[in-house]
């Protein structure tokens, strides 16, 4: 004799109804779940049932991003970068400093010069980006008259020479202003002597910055 929990007796009939619920109960479990525990199961695309998701051997699920054309691809686990039509190319124009760059202080007086840089490599030129002046004086008298000039005629160390072509010309400020100008695309001075030249006016620092190529 079979007796429920509550000492209750079971019948047949009763036992034949628990034994259909029970398999009707197990039949209706959803299929993701038995497949979970039992299958490898697919992900699909709804509207094109062959396109499937995919799983490494790790057990990662594989995403990579994509356009309405193509994906973008992975080498040795670095992403391949590029514009779709070779190389990587940037629009515009790009400018780089190399690690020769410096700055100077010439000190000028009136019908003087000093070097735009000194020790300039046999052969280098320089690049020039930008020139401050600051007029050195108590009271307004003349705007500082400055020339960046080639040395022709120069020995190796950059003794001697006459002043020849001049690269770049520019009329100050009079003191206290200063002046400042920068230059994007870099004045080339192809002569490694160049000097700033005082043409009159207040006696001023000048302050250059570039590179050496």
């Amino acid at each position: 004799m079979i007796r429920d929990e509550g000492g209750r007796r079971v019948t047949l009939r009763r036992a034949t109804v628990i034994a259909i619920a029970v398999a009707v109960a197990v039949i209706g479990l959803p299929a993701g779940v038995v497949a979970a525990t039992t299958a490898a199961t697919s992900i699909a695309d709804p509207v094109h049932p062959r396109q499937k998701a995919r799983v490494s051997a790790q057990g990662r699920l594989l995403t990579e991003p994509c356009d309405a054309n193509s994906c973008a691809a992975v080498d040795a686990g670095r992403l391949r970068v590029g514009d779709g039509s070779g190389a990587l190319t940037v629009d515009g124009s790009v400018l780089t400093y190399p690690a020769s760059a410096f700055s100077s202080m010439p000190y000028v007086t009136s019908g003087g010069y000093d070097y735009v840089k000194r020790g300039v490599p046999k052969g280098r030129q320089i690049m020039m980006t930008s020139i401050t002046v600051r007029p050195n004086g108590t009271a307004p008298t003349q705007p500082a008259m400055l020339q960046i000039v080639s040395k022709t005629g120069a020995n190796a160390d950059c003794t001697g020479g006459q002043l020849g072509t001049a690269y770049y010309y520019a009329v100050t400020a009079q003191w206290p202003n200063s002046f400042t100008a920068s230059f994007p695309s870099p004045i080339r001075i192809s002569d490694r002597c160049a000097v700033v030249a005082h043409a009159g006016g207040d006696t001023a620092w000048v302050t250059i910055t570039g590179y050496v190529v």
